[in-house]
């Protein structure tokens, strides 16, 4: 399904432009914070932060010393896939990927021993179930109902792995000084499902397709009620229309928080050519390609 739409529909008072951890619906802070062994690349995602230890965002280990990021994360030093090894970034600048899309890539000084995601180039991100996985923080332990939950602080950082389903996809979505095209899910009252928060922006959304497991998009937007930094599982307010804004969101009063993507198969190419790593059906192909050499040198 795919939104063609003109104007910006919110949720009363605010977009959050960055998008700290998951936040899981049934779930507190300890919850799905291990690899959960489906193949998911989730130690390709780190933590991005200054020298001073000060979290900015999540990132994305494509291979080659490359990591990916949302465009508007602030231009940290550092980033940790385990929580202990820092890998610094190098002296070359950051890689805008496209003109007013949120997505950048920056070069580390060394590259860290694990391998690159793969990035989705088709189209059917609709019809899989998707895994964010991000790095920030999680809830705040307040006694919270289930139907709101306020985020927490620094002290709930961890790395955390949730599920929902792409609800639709938008054309030259616009926000802020950004226009993309973009994958949208929402986070309602069902058991397990995540959204994010504040420091989730430049984290991944993961989606098994045809048996293989794809980066398919970035953490840009997240909606939150009244500015709080709620998420509202949802009981959120009814919606508005901000005036001035080329396109817009579908989302229904009480539907829930909406978390909004950079769709990456619109982006592909251009992140490989930024990067020098293959596209999936190059991978692919030199992977068989390095199985029969090896089987021919065994022979």
């Amino acid at each position: 399904m795919k939104f063609l739409l003109s104007q910006c529909l919110l949720f009363p008072s605010i977009f959050a432009g960055m998008a700290s951890a998951l936040v899981i619906y049934g779930g507190d802070n300890s919850t799905n914070r291990t690899d959960p062994g489906s193949g998911l690349p989730f130690e390709s995602v780190g933590s991005l932060s200054n020298l001073s230890g000060d979290i900015g965002g999540t990132g994305i280990y494509l291979g080659n010393g490359y990591v990916l990021t949302a465009g508007h994360v602030a231009p940290y030093d550092r980033i940790t896939f385990d929580g202990t090894t820092f890998f610094t970034r190098d002296a070359s600048p950051e890689i805008r990927v496209a003109p007013g899309v949120d997505l950048k890539i920056i070069h580390l000084s060394s590259a860290p021993p694990l391998s690159g995601v793969s990035i989705y180039t088709g189209s059917d991100e609709s019809l899989s179930p998707a895994t964010i996985v991000a790095y920030g923080v999680g809830r705040s332990d307040d006694g919270s109902s289930l139907d709101t939950v306020t985020w927490g602080d620094t002290s709930t950082v961890a790395k955390r792995w949730g599920t929902n389903q792409i609800g639709g996809s938008i054309d030259d979505f616009n926000y802020s000084s950004y226009a993309f095209d973009a994958l949208q899910t929402t986070l309602g009252q069902t058991a397990g499902e995540a959204g994010a928060t504040v420091f989730d922006s430049g984290s991944g959304l993961f989606q098994n397709i045809a048996g293989n497991w794809y980066l398919t998009g970035i953490t840009s937007v997240v909606t939150q009620k009244s500015g709080s930094g709620t998420s509202t599982f949802g009981t959120d307010s009814p919606a508005l229309v901000l005036p001035g804004a080329p396109s817009s969101l579908l989302q229904p009063p009480g539907s829930g928080d909406v978390n909004l993507f950079v769709r990456l198969s619109s982006y592909a190419t251009a992140i490989t050519g930024l990067t020098s790593v293959p596209e999936p059906s190059t991978a692919l192909i030199l992977s068989l390609l390095s199985a029969a050499t090896l089987r021919r040198k065994r022979s």
